[in-house]
């Protein structure tokens, strides 16, 4: 399936980065491609997250060794990120 990255979701993933690099370039870059190689994987594992509780459509998938979780939907030709989020921030809909 095909990655297709929503307009918020690319801004959400650079604000996240340009946060961490502030403190730590080099932890930026690691959870930049963790979240990116979490992001890859979508591509031959679209259902790999589960189904999220509040918005059934949407799917939420933790990236491991970080604080962030990747909301995305499964379409029929493409896999759309929504939303790349920290685990303790409020999801906007």
């Amino acid at each position: 399936m095909r990655i297709v990255w929503g307009e918020g979701a690319r801004r959400d993933f650079d604000s996240a980065i340009a946060y961490l690099r502030k403190q730590s370039p080099a932890g930026a870059d690691r959870v930049g491609e963790r979240i990116l190689a979490a992001i890859a994987l979508l591509e031959h594992f679209p259902e790999l997250a589960p189904p999220s509780q509040l918005h059934r459509q949407l799917r939420q998938l933790a990236v491991a060794r970080t604080p962030y979780l990747v909301i995305y939907r499964v379409g029929t030709e493409h896999v759309e990120v929504r939303a790349i989020v920290h685990a303790k921030q409020r999801r906007r809909k």
